[in-house]
């Protein structure tokens, strides 16, 4: 069984404990949100990255003040 890692959509910055959560979300199989993160791709025009990845450098967002 593999482990669970939690990961963050960047479009809505939802959160997701697993992997499953974030598939089940967006109704897509588990696999496919998984190569997504791999490939640093999309999935259903979702794109994800693991949550322990984040930059303690402002995003864009908090630069521009919107």
């Amino acid at each position: 069984m593999g482990r669970k890692r939690a990961i963050i959509c960047f479009e809505t910055e939802e959160r997701f404990e697993s992997v499953t959560d974030a598939a089940n979300a967006i109704g897509a199989a588990w696999p496919l949100v998984s190569s997504a993160l791999k490939r640093h791709g999309a999935c259903r025009g979702f794109h994800f990255y693991y949550a322990c990845l984040l930059y303690t450098s402002p995003s864009p967002r908090d630069i521009s003040g919107s």
